[in-house]
């Protein structure tokens, strides 16, 4: 065991840098600055990228204004509505699907996301409006492969997709 600490004593000496997971060199001096909602609602391209990160989920949970930033853009709004851990980011913004539907390529988005149904059931307002400005999203919605799950537990939205449709 000693002769492998002997032999490798640059492994003791170093320890890992951290670096951070988003870099923007838009601060003075190409210096990164730390991307803040306020910052994400006026940089679009920002939004995008912040949108299609895979762990979107927990910087939503310790941010929920991110989420608000970001859906304020259609296009990093659609991106958003196709993130696999939709369900998460709808647990810290509850206001989710209303934000989506407000876009309506988003809208279209969403409704071919098979984690929608869990988006529907904290906040169906958004969606009742959207089917009520265009007849279309009843059609995409009851081909979700969780249709038959979001009508169960929200038997209104059932109501309202019949009315439609």
């Amino acid at each position: 065991m000693a002769l492998l600490w002997s032999a490798c004593p640059l492994v003791l000496a170093e320890e890992p840098q951290l670096k951070p997971a988003i870099k923007n060199s838009a601060g003075g001096g190409g210096q990164p600055i730390a991307l803040s909602a306020s910052h994400v609602r006026k940089d679009v391209g920002a939004a995008k990228k912040m949108a299609a990160l895979r762990w979107f989920d927990k910087m939503a949970l310790a941010d929920p204004q991110l989420v608000e930033s970001i859906t304020a853009y259609s296009s990093s709004a659609s991106i958003l509505a196709r993130h696999p851990h939709l369900d998460k980011i709808a647990e810290a913004d509850p206001y989710l699907c209303r934000r989506l539907t407000r876009w309506r390529g988003a809208a279209r988005v969403l409704a071919r996301n098979p984690k929608a149904y869990k988006v529907v059931a904290r906040d169906p307002e958004g969606i009742y409006r959207a089917i009520k400005n265009d007849r279309s999203y009843a059609k995409l919605l009851s081909k979700n492969p969780y249709f038959n799950q979001m009508v169960v537990e929200n038997p209104e939205l059932g109501r309202v997709l019949s009315r439609y449709m």
